[in-house]
């Protein structure tokens, strides 16, 4: 690593000597007004860096010296015949007058000390400051979400963040009668179409500036009495505007979307709505018309309702005066030997067609099973009848005993 390392970084990442100095015309109007009544005013530049304030301001105010700490910054400033205090900054403003300085400026420089550091810093700043001197504080905004999250860790140095409503409350708290903070140097894309995203990454303010007064008339009059030096900064939005911007813009695309979508439909919606209209008519004019046949059908319906409700009774009893019928005549040998013939199981099944729901040859088959049982009872009954009269006649006690039942009988009438 070289030893003039940090002079380089500085001039690869923050720009030319001559292009900040140029920046840094911003501040002519603000420095003018704060130093206008003062006869020989003195000013600080702490971490004044190449010295780009100095060169600015070296020929209008004679009383005007930086503070570096960095060896290279220092040599290169006292090459430039620029009054230099090398060293820490607060053991520098230590060996400061107090009340002697009209105007302190820190660019760029909190970021890389830490926040007790920097509460030492605001303490010894109010107390070199004189009544009407301001104390003014640049540093990158942590609202842009691409400063906070990338190009400000490209400087290793950077440790800081710095919020800017923090910030305020700690100058107050320093003594400072009045602070405001101010977001500066818009991105690149600030006015680009307020519809696109990158406009809220990369089109925000970049940096904040912080300026503040020891007593209430000079934040009169830089914050209230005379405040056209703030048009000579390039005062940009926080992410959360841009945000706003983003929806409002959008709001408006799809509000006008939608109102050109409803002029163009509003004249083919009217003329659905009249068709529906005709048709609503016409399907009550029909329900008229149909009146007389829907009550009709009505009493039709409950007519066969009727009907069906007395077949089926007639179909219950007619089953149960056959089936009745059926076993009485069953008993008949002869009946039985007709009701096996086809013709007849013709009939059984037409008229189990009709009167039954169940399957017609389940019927006939239960039906043929019982004859069948019933011939099989009579034929064990005429074999064992025949057996009986064939030991009757072959039996002189059957014979005699039949005798006496029948004198019994006799004598009992």
């Amino acid at each position: 690593m070289s030893e003039n390392f940090y002079l380089e970084f500085e001039n690869q990442f923050r720009g030319t000597r001559q292009s900040i100095v140029e920046k840094f015309s911003d501040y002519d109007s603000l420095i003018e007004l704060a130093i206008e009544s003062i006869e020989s005013p003195q000013l600080i530049d702490i971490g004044c860096g190449r010295g780009e304030w100095l060169e600015r301001w070296s020929e209008r105010v004679p009383n005007i010296f930086g503070i570096e700490s960095d060896d290279e910054m220092v040599r290169f400033c006292r090459n430039k015949d620029f009054k230099i205090i090398e060293g820490d900054a607060i053991t520098a403003l230590e060996k400061v007058k107090s009340g002697s300085i009209s105007v302190i400026t820190i660019f760029h420089m909190i970021e890389h000390i830490k926040y007790p550091t920097i509460f030492k810093l605001l303490s010894e700043c109010y107390r070199v400051l004189n009544d009407s001197g301001i104390l003014i504080i640049e540093t990158p905004s942590i609202d842009n979400l691409i400063i906070g999250t990338n190009t400000f860790y490209t400087d290793h140095t950077h440790i800081t963040h710095i919020n800017p409503k923090g910030l305020d409350f700690w100058i107050k708290s320093h003594g400072f009668d009045n602070v405001k903070h101010f977001y500066i140097h818009s991105g690149p894309l600030l006015n680009s179409n307020p519809s696109k995203i990158t406009r809220i990454l990369n089109g925000i303010a970049q940096d904040v500036l912080f300026i503040a007064t020891k007593d209430s008339r000079m934040g009169e009059r830089l914050f209230h009495s005379n405040t056209d030096w703030l048009l000579s900064f390039d005062i940009g939005i926080t992410t959360m505007q841009a945000a706003i911007d983003y929806d409002l813009n959008n709001e408006k695309i799809i509000k006008n979307i939608n109102q050109k979508i409803s002029s163009i439909c509003d004249d083919d919606v009217s003329k659905k709505l009249d068709l529906l209209d005709d048709l609503k008519q016409e399907v009550n004019l029909l329900k008229a018309n149909l009146k007389y046949i829907i009550l009709l059908i009505k009493l039709v319906k409950k007519c066969l309702k009727l009907i069906t409700k007395i077949f089926k009774l007639i179909k219950r009893y007619t089953i149960l005066i056959l089936n009745s019928i059926f076993n009485k005549f069953i008993k008949f040998k002869y009946i039985r030997h007709f009701i096996s013939v086809g013709f007849f199981a013709k009939i059984l099944k037409y008229l189990f067609k009709m009167f039954s729901n169940t399957s017609v040859s389940i019927k006939i088959s239960k039906i043929l099973l019982k004859l069948d049982r019933i011939n099989l009872i009579d034929s064990k009954s005429y074999r064992f009848n025949k057996s009986l009269s064939s030991h009757y006649h072959r039996s002189s006690n059957a014979k005699y005993i039949r005798k006496l039942l029948e004198n019994k009988h006799q004598g009992d009438d």
